[in-house]
Formats: C-alpha cells, structure tokens, sequence
C-alpha cells in the first residue's frame, strides 16, 4: 500500500487540473462558443495505431532489449471551445511482457487496456497538451495511470483531421511508457 505522502503529489495534480478546465469554463462568452460550434462539431472520435516503449519490460528470457510493442486507440474528445476539451482515451498493447520491477520481481502484463479521462488545452490552433489519470486493467493485476501528453492536428478538411501524438503514462511509480500514435479524427 502507497503511504500518504506519494499519493499527494497525485491528489494535487488532479485538483489543478480541475481547477483549470472549471475556471476556463466559467464567464465563458456565448459569442466565443457559438464560433466555436460554426467551425467545428463539438465531438469527435477518432481511431489511433501506435508504438508504446516500455523501458522496464521484456518478452521471454531477452531482459537486456528495449520492448516496443504494437497499441491500438479508441478516442472521444468533447470540445469546450477553441482552447480547452476533454477526452476519454482508450489505448490497448498488442502484446505479452514482463516487466521488472526494482526490487528485482516480474510482473506480466497481458495486452493491458488502459482507459484514462484527460484535460486538453489547446495553446494554439493546431498543438494540444493533455493531462490526466486513468487505470489500466489487465488479468494479472491493474494499475492507476497518471497521463500527460501532446498532440497534433492537421486538417484534411472540417469534418476529419489527422493527430499524431505523443504520451507518456506512469503505472503506480512502478512502471511507465512512451507511447507514439497516429490518429485519425471525425467531427461531428
């Protein structure tokens, strides 16, 4: 069991997060949001393929190679307006590993699922940065996630844009992942 003073950094993290989407929201102008919904749809969903790279797993008894497995994504991202959004990411790695743990034990994990609630603030038209917790489930043994990202939008026309993205999740201060996706997005 975590002791008190590791899941306060976590706690503190989740209330700024918080924070921030609830004042951004809040004195919101009508005029801002109607521009909003004229471009774009407030909903999107959006299908990803990615790499995800965890530095302490393993496949079999080849501990000493760096594991890169296969994911797969399945995305819904509710926009607030231009600036802010919030989204439900949903990522599943294609493979079995080991991972290795400090005190010198293994875990398996199972082609986890790792589903998370994310805050995206949007500095400019095109760049998103995401932050947020989530939990990954697997058959073994399931773990909470703490997720921060960026992502970026490329228009194909109003309707569908391309995002590659970048991720990084932490597994209980026991194991984390970089994770490099490229999705493909419907608005409506």
């Amino acid at each position: 069991m975590k002791n008190l003073s590791q899941i306060k950094p976590r706690v503190i993290l989740l209330a700024v997060l918080q924070v921030l989407i609830a004042s951004s929201l809040y004195g919101q102008d009508h005029e801002e949001v109607t521009s909003h919904e004229n471009e774009h749809s407030r909903h999107s969903v959006s299908i990803m393929i990615g790499h995800t790279h965890i530095p302490k797993g393993f496949e079999g008894a080849n501990n000493n190679q760096k594991l890169i497995v296969p994911s797969w994504g399945l995305n819904y991202v509710f926009h607030f307006n231009e600036k802010w959004a919030i989204g439900w990411l949903n990522d599943m790695e294609v493979a079995t590993y080991v991972v290795e743990e400090s005190d010198g034990g293994q875990i398996i994990r199972e082609r986890p699922i790792i589903t998370s609630l994310v805050g995206i603030f949007k500095p400019s038209k095109n760049i998103g940065l995401l932050a947020g917790v989530g939990r990954e489930f697997e058959k073994h043994q399931n773990f909470w996630v703490l997720r921060a990202g960026i992502e970026f939008e490329f228009e194909f026309n109003e309707s569908w844009a391309m995002l590659p993205s970048l991720t990084y999740d932490l597994k209980e201060e026991i194991y984390d992942s970089w994770a490099v996706g490229l999705a493909v997005a419907r608005r409506f």
